[in-house]
Order: C-alpha cells, then sequence, then structure tokens
C-alpha cells in the first residue's frame, strides 16, 4: 500500500517519504522463513513507525488502513524513548 508515499533506493537504501501525510507499508511479494534483518533508521518528524515481520495484511479497513496480523518492532524519535537502541 503505497498512496501518499514516495519510494527510492540506493545500493543497500530504500527511502520512504510521506507526500500526503498518510502512513504507508512497504511489503514483498514474497514471504521470507529465515532471514537477518539490519536496520537504520532515521525519523525526522514526529509520528508512528515500525518495522513488521513474519506478518501479512489481513483486510483494508478504509477507517485505519491495513489490518496486520504478526510482530512488529516499534521505532519512537521521541525524547525519551530508545526504542530500537542497545
Amino acid at each position: 500500500m503505497t498512496v501518499g508515499l514516495r519510494y527510492s533506493t540506493g545500493k543497500t537504501t530504500i527511502l520512504c517519504e510521506s507526500t500526503a501525510n498518510k502512513y504507508g507499508y512497504l511489503t514483498t511479494e514474497k514471504s521470507y522463513r529465515d532471514f537477518n534483518l539490519r536496520l537504520k533508521f532515521k525519523g525526522e518528524a514526529a509520528g508512528n513507525s515500525g518495522v513488521f515481520f513474519h506478518s501479512r495484511i489481513t483486510g483494508i479497513n478504509p477507517e485505519h488502513g491495513p489490518d496486520i496480523q504478526g510482530m512488529q518492532v516499534e521505532v519512537d524519535p521521541s525524547v525519551g524513548k530508545h526504542t530500537g537502541k542497545h
């Protein structure tokens, strides 16, 4: 689901920019069982973000977007919220 979003890719980078102050979801067509995921996240504005993995979209609700079943790592750049840091 990419309405209101612009994605660009580099050699090892995926950049997502909101063009309409909306959330979006970047998904793969394939399913992956075993993988290593390493991320750097840079949130430039306040908002809710995260990374879903071992997840799937189970439906679309026009009021709030997709229904997602699975795990998510929450990323919150707010002061005092050190999610994702080790």
